[in-house]
């Protein structure tokens, strides 16, 4: 049986994200390697893309962020003087 490895563009595809994110991604080390030097092409396994993707930590504390222009005064260390 013949091994399918995912190119950068595959892993963006699978990722549902574009190919310019996921070549910004520290992805794992590739499971093979196509050429030698700068040129060469890198591929990963599905299984070795999803097991990366799974333990890769959520959004933290960005998803908690207010909306711009939704913070009070108290918020941005404004006192008021009555």
């Amino acid at each position: 049986m013949t091994v399918q490895y995912m190119s950068l563009l595959d892993v963006a595809r699978h990722l549902d994200v574009s190919r310019d994110t996921v070549a910004k991604y520290p992805l794992p080390e590739p499971d093979v390697r196509v050429g030698s030097g700068i040129n060469a092409a890198r591929g990963w396994t599905q299984a070795t893309i999803d097991a990366w993707h799974a333990s890769r930590p959520g959004r933290g504390n960005w998803g908690a962020r207010k909306p711009k222009g939704s913070a009070s005064a108290a918020d941005a260390g404004v006192i008021a003087s009555s």
